[in-house]
This record gives structure tokens, C-alpha cells and sequence, in this order.
């Protein structure tokens, strides 16, 4: 298996990742900015 490959799949996993959690973050809370407060959870 290429090194190089596999980092690739694993840059894109991880960023797939952060982004499906910053879009849910957003989702839950619309009005919290990027890093400004974590979400309210009442």
C-alpha cells in the first residue's frame, strides 16, 4: 500500500469528520459563531 495514499484517506476522513461536527454544531446552534461559545444544551 502507498504511504502516500493512505495519509490522503486519512486527511480526508479527518476533514470530512470536522466538518460533519461543525455542520451539527451549527445545526444545533445556529446562533454560535465559529469557536466563539461552546452550544447551550438545555
Amino acid at each position: 500500500m502507498n504511504s502516500l495514499s493512505y495519509i490522503n484517506r486519512l486527511g480526508l476522513l479527518t476533514a470530512c469528520i470536522i466538518i460533519e461536527s461543525t455542520v451539527t454544531v451549527l445545526m444545533t446552534n445556529p446562533n454560535a459563531g465559529f469557536g466563539e461559545s461552546p452550544p447551550q444544551v438545555n
